[in-house]
Parts: structure tokens; C-alpha cells; sequence
């Protein structure tokens, strides 16, 4: 399952794939601290990164980004982020509903790596 293989002198380097920083648990309270200040207005990475804790998006707020997006708990448009229709369902739902438990699932298997280990 290696992904980006490159060539290091002469030896091919086998690169892990990509995967969160944390678990879906984590990152849906990270998404509701982001929801709580922007609902679902347009906004910076910087600013999601400060709502989460991070002084900038790089390092530690760089990988909690990641994370959101690869979930798809957040989402880009026109170079600016937003919460996703996933974030929101996970969010605005009631614990139980059936909307909720498929924005979950949906979440969960949306990191590539998930994905790939749950088709094998």
C-alpha cells in the first residue's frame, strides 16, 4: 500500500500512505469548536487552526487541518475552507438519527488509507 515512491540514492524509498492525526472522535470535536465561531461562513485555514488551538498551520494545526479535510469534515472553496454538509449532519443531527450515523460512516471510511484497508 505504499504511495509516492521515490528514488533516494539509487534505492527506492517506500512512503507510507497519508493518514489523520487523530481519530474521528477527536476530529468531530475539533469541527464543532470551528462550528461554533464560523457556523458555515468561508474562512481562513489560520483562522479554523486559532478555533482549534493552533497558533498556526503548520506542525500540529497543519495535521488537525489535514485531518478535517480527510474526513471531509471540512471543505475548500475558492482557497477558503468551510464546514462540510458531512461536518454539518455529524454536528446538527441528534445522537441516534439515521442522518447522523451515515455522516459518520461516511466520515469514517473517507481517509484514503481507511478506505483502502476496507476494501481488502
Amino acid at each position: 500500500m505504499a504511495q509516492d515512491d521515490e528514488v533516494k540514492n539509487g534505492k527506492k524509498v517506500f512512503r507510507s500512505p497519508n493518514h489523520p492525526a487523530f481519530d474521528l472522535g477527536e476530529a468531530i470535536g475539533k469541527v464543532g469548536l470551528v462550528y461554533a465561531k464560523e457556523k458555515r461562513s468561508l474562512t481562513t485555514p489560520q483562522v479554523i487552526a486559532k478555533h482549534m488551538g493552533y497558533t498556526q498551520t503548520t506542525g500540529p494545526g497543519g495535521r488537525a487541518l489535514s485531518g478535517l479535510r480527510q474526513y471531509g469534515l471540512i471543505e475548500e472553496s475558492g482557497g477558503h475552507w468551510k464546514i462540510s454538509d458531512t461536518g454539518f449532519a455529524i454536528l446538527q443531527y441528534p445522537e441516534g438519527s439515521q442522518e447522523r450515523r451515515d455522516a459518520i460512516k461516511k466520515a469514517a471510511v473517507s481517509p484514503t488509507l481507511f478506505r483502502e484497508l476496507r476494501e481488502q
